[in-house]
């Protein structure tokens, strides 16, 4: 995911398309580990939701234990919050039974200089303010 958000930066770059990243922390909630290897961890039915809400032209990827990152290209900021608040909602429908997925989500916009890591770094200081404040 990191090679595919430095290539799309790269794009922007060049032509000045509009990108936005989402950062999701996923939260233990279900109590089965997030390291689980198994098809029913929390981690597996999250990645298949998000492959389920996005586009093909979408990257999605395992940012870290407990952060998934979604590079979204061509994509403002208002759209990428749009499409957080429809992963939130399918991730909180009836349909997925005693899955509890305790998210929280954090956009960030590419701007003009900015490159890989400042984007992100928007996007972890949200999360991070986030936590603390819970």
């Amino acid at each position: 995911i990191s090679q595919v958000l430095h290539s799309e930066v790269g794009r922007c770059r060049r032509y000045n398309n509009p990108l936005s990243v989402i950062m999701i922390w996923l939260n233990d909630a279900s109590g089965r580990g997030l390291s689980a290897p198994d098809s029913l961890s929390a981690p597996a039915i999250l990645g298949q939701l998000l492959a389920e809400q996005t586009r093909w032209a979408d990257a999605i990827g395992r940012w870290s234990k407990e952060q998934f990152l979604l590079v979204l290209p061509e994509t403002g900021l208002r759209a990428a919050e749009l499409l957080s608040e429809k992963i939130r909602a399918a991730a909180t429908a009836p349909e997925r039974g005693d899955m509890v997925f305790d998210l929280r989500f954090s956009t960030s916009e590419w701007q003009r200089g900015d490159d890989a890591r400042t984007l992100l770094a928007r996007a972890e200081a949200s999360l991070q303010s986030m936590a603390q404040s819970a």
